[in-house]
């Protein structure tokens, strides 16, 4: 991961409970009521959006609205003044620190005004840190809607891929999760199981997030020498592969990208493909793939699941709640990913590809299939002796499957799910 977009209120500096005394005392002034659960729909809201809440919420027409959100800016400038106390939340000079001596990409994207932001940046001293500065100024939709994180991602020239948005409140984890981004939640008001539902990592504290980006920027590709015999020149050298990879890393670019198979030799030059033992783990996702040719025979799967066991027993390392997969070559662990990516289950997938190809108008002829694979974003690809070509997913065959079968499908069992194991399963049914 190499772009951090950092909300600012409640997630670097301690404001949220700043703001939520000054509505308090407004409140007081005029003679309306407001709580905490007001406090924290009004988080991450742009002033017009707030505006339209007061209208609905506190019985006052837009005007007088208008009115009150300006008297409500007074008086927070008013108390800015009089703090003699730093309003950094614990862990944000160490992340930041860290992050600028990794050259990672650091973004603000905040939905206060850019006056405000720039107060604050100067008043803690941190403005240096960040890369780009986004405020409400800039944008027309407020959160929930991504737009300002999509914009903050633009000027950092990031994809979402590869960015982490950290937030506070349910309105920014929504427009984070909405642009596409890991959504990280940083526990400040809201600690509530509704927000926490939302985000994709959770922490109690910036300097929590800080140990997990150690720990998880740490790649451990567990490279080994392989020792490979050219298919044109029959030429023997050594290649080093990696055998450990890890979702976000650079060995993770390598598999996505379709180039961590490929071998060119260096006596003749060719470029061919090799299949190879390597595992494949997503800890966000508890989701683990071990690809290894010797699979095709029973007895190599029984002794992977035996030495899991062992693992277990000796090391203390228990796999519960991974979903754990065996797969005999590149293509079908690519497939793997790109299916639980797109939040399905790999056994109601293999059916469906059954299902299809047993269907009479199915037009393709089935003895010239050599791959019949979940591509992503609802397309399957089918590759034939004379080519290939897309068709699309069929949403409700694979709700009709997961309904008829799901109960049946033990998911966490670790397994090789692909079309053999699909013929059984129906079979047995």
């Amino acid at each position: 991961m190499n772009t951090f977009i950092f909300d600012m209120d409640g997630t670097i500096f301690d404001t949220e409970s700043f703001y939520y005394e000054t509505w308090l005392d407004l409140a007081k002034i005029h003679g309306f009521d407001f709580g905490i659960e007001d406090k924290m729909n009004l988080s991450g809201k742009q002033n017009k959006e707030a505006i339209a809440y007061m209208v609905k919420n506190f019985k006052m027409d837009e005007d007088k609205a208008i009115s009150l959100r300006a008297e409500l800016n007074q008086l927070r400038d008013d108390k800015f003044k009089t703090l003699d106390y730093s309003l950094k939340k614990e862990g944000l000079l160490e992340i930041l620190s860290y992050l600028k001596k990794e050259n990672k990409k650091i973004g603000l994207a905040s939905s206060s005004i850019k006056s405000r932001i720039n107060f604050l940046l100067d008043r803690e001293g941190v403005g240096g840190f960040f890369d780009t500065v986004i405020s409400s100024d800039d944008i027309v939709k407020g959160k929930p809607d991504p737009e300002i994180f999509n914009l903050c991602m633009e000027r950092l020239n990031s994809n979402k891929e590869t960015t982490y948005i950290i937030e506070d409140s349910l309105a920014g984890i929504k427009a984070a999760k909405a642009s596409g981004a890991v959504a990280v939640l940083i526990l400040d008001l809201d600690k509530s199981d509704e927000i926490k539902s939302h985000a994709d990592l959770v922490f109690n504290s910036l300097l929590d997030f800080l140990n997990f980006i150690k720990k998880n920027e740490i790649e451990d590709r567990r490279d080994k020498n392989f020792k490979i015999n050219c298919p044109y020149c029959k030429t023997t050298f050594e290649k080093s592969l990696p055998t450990a990879i890890l979702r976000h890393m650079e060995s993770y670019n390598l598999l996505e990208d379709n180039k961590l198979d490929l071998v060119k030799c260096p006596s003749c030059g060719h470029e061919f493909r090799l299949n190879y033992r390597f595992a494949y783990t997503d800890y966000e996702k508890k989701l683990m793939f071990l690809n290894d040719p010797k699979f095709e025979k029973k007895i190599n799967q029984l002794a992977f699941k035996s030495s899991l066991k062992l693992v277990d027993r000796i090391k203390g390392e228990s796999m519960d709640g991974f979903i754990i997969r065996m797969t005999t070559n590149i293509e079908d662990l690519r497939e793997k990913i790109r299916i639980y990516e797109d939040k399905k289950i790999d056994n109601i997938v293999e059916l469906m590809k059954i299902v299809i190809k047993e269907n009479p108008d199915f037009k393709v002829d089935t003895k010239s299939i050599k791959g019949f694979f979940y591509k992503n974003h609802n397309k399957f690809k089918i590759i034939t002796n004379t080519g290939s070509y897309e068709m699309d997913f069929i949403e409700d065959l694979y709700k009709s499957l997961l309904d008829k079968y799901g109960d049946l499908i033990d998911e966490k069992e670790v397994s090789l799910v692909d079309k053999t194991w699909a013929y059984d399963m129906i079979k047995s049914l």
